[in-house]
């Protein structure tokens, strides 16, 4: 199924002791390019959240929100090292000693060490922490999915439309094709006993080499079968499950391609005005596909 690159999702999960929410919003992007914005404190888990949205997402600008708001009063417990301030404490007298110092020591030049005062993490802060996280992580990329998935079909159905629309434009250009080829034949033919009659031209080979040149100048019949050929896989591609959308890119501009060839060869001003509404229709589908993961 195909999925847009726009989408929004979010997931809350709360509890006695903390409450966590994440918000994920996107817009397209030819590659995966992720935004984590978290709690300075919870850093050490967003490779996690990272490896967990890349694994949902293969493409798209990502922003993705981390709140968490704890509801106790502490949610850390604060340990002193008393071992390490003893020792602190006697380096400092005996450097005051040693060099005569009347200054007093003061109590912020004591915490202002990193090793007196740490932090300790509550239980809940670590296993049983990330994993609620990491599902409540997981519910907010289901319903950004969902979004996804619905824009997806969105572009489907519009796709479709402008892609029955330029296979019609290929069937009534092959039935000008083939009501004007005697006219075409004339034409060959005429410059065919051009290429008959020019004395230059003595070479056999030179001969089949000119004729070829002058059938591919006029001749639309492969630049035809290659738009349909182009639009089968194209439909084809629209019921996939994998990301498809730089692969449909590249299609697309294959399409206007043979477009863009069938438009110089043709002498034929139905199918010109027809070739024209092509491009557009190409156009079309190129800028909705720019939104396909």
């Amino acid at each position: 199924m195909l999925k847009s690159m726009t989408s929004y999702g979010s997931s809350e999960y709360v509890c006695e002791k903390y409450k966590i929410k994440f918000e994920l919003k996107s817009v397209n992007n030819r590659y995966f390019d992720l935004n984590l914005r978290s709690p300075r404190s919870l850093i050490e888990y967003e490779d996690k959240i990272r490896l967990a949205i890349k694994k949902r997402i293969s493409r798209a600008k990502i922003d993705c929100f981390l709140t968490v708001v704890f509801l106790e009063d502490d949610p850390n417990d604060v340990e002193v090292d008393l071992v390490f301030l003893r020792k602190y404490m006697k380096a400092l007298s005996l450097i005051k000693e040693e060099l005569g110092l009347d200054d007093e020591i003061k109590l912020e030049d004591i915490i202002s060490q990193q090793e007196v005062l740490s932090i300790v993490k509550n239980n809940y802060e670590s296993d049983e922490f990330l994993d609620i996280m990491l599902e409540t992580l997981e519910k907010a990329l289901d319903n950004f999915d969902d979004m996804r998935i619905r824009e997806g079909e969105n572009l489907k159905s519009d796709i479709l439309n402008n892609l029955t629309a330029i296979e019609e434009n290929v069937d009534k250009i092959k039935e000008i094709y083939i009501d004007y080829t005697d006219e075409y034949k004339e034409d060959f033919m005429k410059k065919y006993n051009e290429l008959i009659e020019d004395k230059s031209i003595i070479d056999e080979k030179r001969l089949e080499f000119e004729l070829a040149l002058l059938v591919d100048k006029y001749a639309i019949d492969e630049e035809i079968v290659r738009m349909y050929s182009h639009i089968s896989q194209f439909k084809s591609m629209l019921n996939s499950d994998e990301a498809i959308g730089k692969k449909m890119d590249f299609l697309i501009q294959e399409m206007n391609r043979e477009s863009n060839t069938i438009l110089s060869k043709t002498k034929n001003i139905e199918i010109s005005k027809i070739g024209v509404e092509q491009k557009n229709l190409i156009e079309k589908i190129r800028e909705q596909i720019q939104n396909i993961e």
